[in-house]
């Protein structure tokens, strides 16, 4: 036997070794998933009921949102006739984030496998919807309906039919097995077409009864869309992959290889393509998009072939990427058949079609039948690829056999013919069984209790800790430093704590650093190596580091302290901030501006900060709104932690220390990727190491690379694979490292403005410099740096080994002008010590204009919204500065608010909570929720919450007028009487009514708000006897009363006709009980339309508005009823009303329509049925658009409506119903007389008259 077959015989047997042991962990692990997984199930959800309402989706093992399940979904939330069910989708944990979108629509929710949560909705579902298999953990039960959808039209053998060992993961034994257990559990199966029927049926052994049963070929819902798109929706989708619009595009959708699997990997995928060669002949005319297949752990490195190879992989809905497409290329994936219905051309690269047939899987048909050229070499792919690009396309016969034969049932009805053949539709919630009554209502309160106790532990028993130690004196030989959150011990903070550690200047002071949990033993180390063993470390959050943030006299910070920090006045505060930035911060982050509020709030306390530029100074007093509210003391200084690049002695201890002589050392800090709240970890982890593979594949011998990740990153990366590649030592801070080191590379961190200082060579690594830049942003054109920049590694590598050939004299100039060798000390003498130590000082920048804060509560879309919008876009904001008050927790629910704030005012972030003990917020909830405490127990806590909490938000700025523009919260009115400022307070509505009717506000809070307060404004004259009563409700704790005047809300009048010409648009938000056709039929007709907008609450009277439309239909049946909510707790209530009537084909109910002036122009009459408002800002703007408007006769409504010539009837069902008669028999025939430009004038003139009280 010839050495090279011995060889042979020796790599098969090796191979069949490894297959075998991969098979055995791989049942080992599975068998303890399922295990823990089953316990979990049997043990908490088996004897949970099954709820009739609640269906749930996955796809892809919880990997994506795409396939039938998505298109079920899609039918179900879009057709009203299924809205009476609960929508559930299961995704990992690893995806859950990318899809919270999804919980806008009305009745979804998300969980995440493997959780408590996820295996009690799979246990309680009805309905159980997926197209890939039913884990073994979660058994269908008896009563359940599970539909398997499946994925595809198979070409290449599944499931009972495969006879070949090939795959590297299970036995064909075994394979055989995990198919008929799953026939027995579900009830349908999905089929586009006979011959799938048929290899379906065979690849799951069903007998001829379960075909029968349980076969439902009907078409494949997920292919709804390729008969529904538009031209929109392929730009869309096109300029959401940042796709070039010039260039033809093929996709390129391999299936995986059964042979190649490894546990722990998965089965890996090797391109088998040339791209280099592809990008050559195609790069100036197309691009690939490369999709590879769910089960496969492909390692390709896409970036290499930047701008031609797009690795769309992890891109939810394929569907969207065919559209987009001019070719497909693939093998044996069932894309082909989905395809096939766009009629365009494909390639079938089957290169090992001889091993697939006769060793992996084998086909069910011929693939001679397939419709395109079939190709097993890169040339003939390269050929036909050319032909497919530059010849016209022509479906042959062979193609539309091929679609007849498969494809034929598939069209843009099939999801709503498999829901109609499946699901009951449902309208309405059906009768919930008693079981499941009572088990939802001990889930309801098993989960309160959970967000209580998570609320407590995670946030509010930190607060309450640390409130205790407010009423403690401040230590004043006391400093506590804390560096980014805790988590490193270097830069800035580690300079300065050097110097206080080792000056004998400042031996009489205690020092404090905050670490993380997790980092105590490593800074204790670090700590005892550099002889600092006087410095004390507390952990963030613990009882000790409380109580040092309450009661240290100096706090030191390079970002920003805790969430519930309040600025004493006896602290002194010093800000650091931690680099020169380069991207983007604040206000100019994009999509990001309501994340900022604790760091802004940090900064506007701050005492001192300190700058190293003039640049840096000049953004950051920008982009965090420091201007004009800040009262700080800027200090433009070096930073301490630069000094160490100012000492040479110091870097050639540390060279000698490391042994880095005769070694070329180059230091990489790439910063982190995302957002604050959403940091890339892990996706960035890998593409580095991808990167650095390369890296150290081309380094000479005496080069060596030292990296470092963003502390935001925190997750850990191998180097033990690496050559020339190491870590950072732990054991040295890391800028005392970087002065070692002969040159720098990093991507966009600040760090280069530093390193600068040393004149050593830097070179930016941008290899993402069009993403980062599009989702992040710079302050400075890269191209006006002096340093090279590469792209890719080879360029990385040429610039690494050749000469510096640029000068930095110029930069150095503008942005490190301040850096000295005692930067550290400088500042400490100052702060401490009070010398004059040369640093350049001046105040933040501050008109001197009149600063004005407003709250306007959770900033909703809605009438109290838009009216302080419109306000605040008329008024002149060049005599007064206008700040929005805002809660992060509120906005960020939808944070594109914040956008819509007029040009020139500014926004304050504030994150929620009260700083209370524990006792005291016990008893303040008690009282606000539910009433049970007497108020005289309450009166201490309120003052202790005004006194603090004001300071929380407003320590170190400068308000002279506080307007409480929403006129609600309990807590919100509170903490603003306690600011010595002015203080206005808004009426909007019938306040007594509004805490009768809602319950929203105690009547006790907004009583001493209009005695307490300097002023209050109602928007109309109606409802101000209203805060005169409330006012007195309590005996009177000040001489005088609060003033009460009239401040009319401004009416945006050309706003409102401006949005009326836009077409009617939808969201995914928007509910409807009737389709976008019939709505346009309805707006098109000559019947006449009566409309009303308003949110489904109580106050809006739907309820009466519908029973007198009904009355009115019966008399008049050429008539329509339109109700238009924002949102409201009575939508399903309004809809089940809506249907129980005999109009109910005449009404339209919709929730949620984003331009609501489109539809409002076009209808007759606007019925306001309100039971009690403040103003009815909609009559207005019904009658700019030439609507006629009836309203109920109440306070608010009244006096506009009388003023202007408006027609007013009884405030009940009766006067509805005679308001709706008076229009049709034509008695209300013309629209209000107002001015609105002189009404906007005398409303702007209120407003600011109000915003001047002193």
């Amino acid at each position: 036997m010839s050495f090279f077959k011995k060889l042979k015989q020796k790599k098969s047997a090796l191979r069949r070794a490894r297959i075998q042991r991969n098979k055995a962990w791989g049942r080992y692990y599975r068998f303890w998933d399922r295990a823990r997984g089953l316990s979990i199930f049997k043990r908490k959800c088996l004897a949970c009921p099954i709820d009739p309402n609640l269906v749930v989706f996955e796809a892809f093992k919880g990997k994506q949102y795409t396939c039938s399940p998505k298109a079920l979904f899609e039918e179900m939330v879009q057709n009203p006739a299924y809205a009476g069910y609960r929508l559930v989708w299961s995704f990992s944990g690893a995806v859950i984030k990318k899809y919270e979108f999804l919980k806008e629509y009305r009745n979804v929710t998300l969980v995440k496998k493997g959780t408590e949560k996820y295996y009690e909705v799979m246990a309680t579902a009805k309905y159980r919807v997926t197209n890939s298999t039913n884990p073994k953990t979660i058994p269908v039960r008896k009563g359940q309906v599970y539909i398997q959808t499946w994925h595809g039209t198979p070409l290449k053998r599944l499931g009972c039919d495969i006879v070949l060992e090939g795959n590297g993961s299970q036995s064909v034994k075994e394979i055989h097995k995990m198919y008929r257990e799953e026939a027995d559990q579900f009830s349908y199966l999905l089929s586009p077409s006979a011959y799938t029927s048929e290899k379906l049926a065979s690849a799951y052994a069903l007998t001829e009864e379960e075909k029968k049963n349980k076969l439902i070929e009907l078409g494949y819902p997920r292919n709804v869309f390729l008969f529904k798109y538009t031209e929109e929706d392929v730009a869309r989708i096109k300029a959401s992959l940042r796709l070039p619009t010039d260039k033809k595009i093929i996709l390129y959708a391999p299936t995986f290889r059964d042979k190649t699997y490894e546990y722990g990997k998965g089965f890996e995928y090797q391109v088998a393509l040339d791209m280099e060669r592809l990008q050559k002949r195609f790069g100036d005319t197309a691009v690939v998009l490369l999709r590879a297949h769910y089960f496969a752990n492909m390692e390709f490195d896409a970036e290499k072939f930047r701008g031609f190879l797009f690795d769309v992989s992890d891109y939810g809905d394929i569907n969207h990427l065919y559209v987009i497409s001019d070719l497909l290329m693939t093998d044996y994936s069932s894309v082909m058949f989905d395809y096939s219905i766009l009629r365009r051309p494909m390639i079938f690269f089957m290169y090992d079609i001889e091993e697939y047939r006769g060793q992996l899987r084998d086909f069910y048909i011929e693939p001679d039948i397939l419709p395109g050229p079939i190709v097993t070499t890169q040339d003939e792919v390269e050929v036909e690829i050319e032909k497919a690009l530059t010849k016209p396309f022509v479906c042959d016969e062979r193609y539309e056999a091929f679609c007849k034969k498969f494809t034929y049932l598939d069209d843009a009805d099939a999801a709503k013919r498999v829901l109609e053949a499946i699901i009951a539709p449902q309208e309405s919630a059906a009768e919930v069984p008693a079981g499941v009554k009572r088990y939802r209502k001990w889930r309801r309160h098993v989960d309160r209790i959970t967000r209580w106790r998570k609320k407590i532990e995670d946030g509010g028993l930190r607060r309450m800790r640390y409130t205790k130690y407010l009423e403690k004196s401040v230590k004043e030989h006391t400093v506590l430093l804390e560096n980014q959150q805790g988590r490193t011990m270097d830069g800035n903070i580690y300079a300065l704590l050097c110097e206080l550690a080792k000056g004998q200047e400042y031996a009489a002071y205690t020092l404090y650093l905050t670490c993380l949990k997790e980092n105590r033993k490593k800074f204790k180390k670090q700590l005892a190596a550099l002889g600092m063993g006087k410095v004390k470390l507390v952990v963030r959050n613990s009882m000790k580091y409380n109580k040092m943030l309450a009661t240290a006299k100096y706090l030191i910070n390079d970002t920003s302290f805790v969430f519930h920090f309040v600025k004493r006045e006896e602290q002194v505060y010093l800000n650091t901030w931690h680099g020169t930035p380069l991207k983007t911060l604040g206000k100019s982050v994009k999509g990001e501006a309501h994340t900022i509020g604790n760091v802004q709030k940090n900064l506007l306390a701050a005492d001192y900060l300190v700058f190293p530029n003039e640049f840096t100074m000049n953004r950051m007093v920008e982009d965090f709104m420091l201007n004009n509210l800040g009262t700080g003391e800027a200090w433009l200084t070096g930073y301490p932690r630069n000094e160490v690049f100012l000492n040479t002695e110091k870097r050639e201890q540390l060279r000698k220390r490391y042994g880095l002589d005769g070694k070329k050392v180059y230091a990489f800090l790439p910063t982190w990727r995302g957002v604050v709240g959403g940091v890339v970890k892990k996706g960035q982890v890998n593409e580095l190491m991808t990167y650095l593979t390369q890296l150290d594949a081309g380094l000479p011998e005496s080069y060596v690379v030292y990296v470092k990740l963003h502390a935001f990153n925190g997750a850990a990366m191998d180097y033990s694979q690496f050559s020339h590649i190491r870590p950072f030592p732990e054991d040295c801070e890391t800028y005392a490292f970087l002065a070692a080191t002969d040159g720098l590379i990093t991507d966009y961190s600040s760090v280069f403005f530093d390193y600068a200082l040393t004149k050593n060579k830097i070179l930016l690594f941008t290899y993402d410099e069009e993403d980062y830049e599009a989702s992040r942003g710079f302050y400075l054109p890269l191209s006006s740096l002096p340093f090279p920049q590469a792209k890719r590694v080879d360029e990385l590598l040429s610039y690494m080994l050749a000469d510096k050939n640029y000068d930095e004299t110029e930069f150095l100039k503008e942005y490190c002008s301040y850096d000295r060798p005692d930067a550290a000390k400088a500042i400490c003498r100052k702060l401490l010590l009070h010398e004059d130590t040369g640093i350049k000082t001046c105040k933040l920048p501050d008109n001197g204009k009149r600063n004005v804060v407003i709250f306007g509560g959770a900033l909703y879309n809605n009438g109290i919204t838009t009216s302080l919008f419109n306000l605040l876009s008329q008024v002149d904001k060049e005599k007064t500065n206008y700040t929005i008050l805002y809660k992060m927790e509120d906005v960020k629910k939808h944070p594109e608010v914040l956008e819509r704030i007029p040009e020139g005012v500014g926004s304050l972030g504030f994150s929620n909570g009260l700083s209370l003990s524990f006792m005291d917020f016990v008893l303040y909830k008690v009282w606000t929720k539910k009433g049970l405490v007497p108020y005289r127990f309450i009166e201490k806590i309120s003052d202790k919450i005004a006194k603090r909490d004001s300071r929380r938000l407003f320590a170190g700025c400068r308000v002279d007028k506080m307007i409480h523009f929403s006129g609600y919260s309990n807590d919100m009115t509170t903490i603003f009487r306690g600011m010595s400022c002015n203080k206005t307070i808004y009426v909007h509505n019938d306040m007594e009514k509004e805490i009768r009717e809602r319950r929203l506000v105690r009547t006790e809070v907004m009583a001493r708000a209009y005695q307490e307060y300097d002023s209050v404004a109602v928007v109309t004259e109606d409802i101000k006897f209203c805060a005169e009563r409330i006012a007195k409700k309590l005996p009177m704790r000040v001489e005088k009363a609060a003033e009460i005047s009239v401040a009319k809300n401004i009416i945006n009048y050309q706003r409102v006709l401006e949005l009326a010409e836009q077409d009617i648009t939808l969201d995914i938000r928007t509910k409807m009980n009737v389709s976008e056709e019939r709505l346009q039929e309805i707006l098109a007709s000559n019947g006449v339309k009566f409309v009303n907008i308003g949110r489904f609450s109580p106050e809006k009277g739907h309820d009466r508005l519908l029973t007198a439309f009904d009355k009115v239909h019966k008399e008049n049946p050429d008539t329509y009823l339109i109700i238009i909510g924002g949102r409201g707790a009575l939508y399903e209530e309004t809809l089940k009303k809506a249907q129980s009537l005999d109009s109910y084909d005449h009404i339209v109910i919709i929730l949620y329509l984003p331009n609501p002036y489109s539809v409002l122009k076009r209808c007759d009459y606007f019925v306001f049925s309100s039971h009690y408002e403040g103003f009815g800002l909609v009559l207005a703007e019904a009658d700019i658009l030439g609507v006629r408007c009836v309203s109920t006769d109440i306070p608010g409504p009244r006096t506009f409506m009388k003023k202007y010539g408006g027609t007013l009837v009884a405030d009940s069902e009766q006067g509805v119903y005679d308001g709706m008669k008076l229009c049709l028999d034509g008695k209300v025939t013309s629209t209000l007389s107002v001015n609105y430009e002189e009404y906007n004038k005398e409303a702007v003139a209120e407003f600011e008259r109000i915003a001047a009280m002193n």
